[in-house]
């Protein structure tokens, strides 16, 4: 990471732990985008009588999807926090 990317990096964390309302938003779209994704994978396991086919792995992907970005970008700010 060069050193102007490292600055704007440390510019960023320094913003979000300023900020308390950006914190707090960031924190409520990722707790409502993970909990629609844990109903849809409970809904998809008991609608579904066999685990098999395009339609079902495309749901149960996706989903999983949903839950891991924004576990990824939250895990990014803390990591850059960490090194810094």
């Amino acid at each position: 990471m060069g050193k102007l990317e490292a600055q704007a990096a440390d510019d960023a964390v320094t913003t979000l732990k300023n900020d308390f309302a950006t914190v707090v938003a960031i924190a409520s779209f990722n707790a409502v985008a993970w909990y629609i994704a844990i109903e849809l994978n409970t809904r998809l396991f008991f609608s579904f009588r066999r685990y098999r086919g395009l339609y079902f792995w495309s749901i149960w992907i996706s989903s999983w999807g949903i839950i891991l970005e924004p576990l990824g970008k939250c895990s990014t700010l803390m990591v850059i926090d960490s090194f810094f």
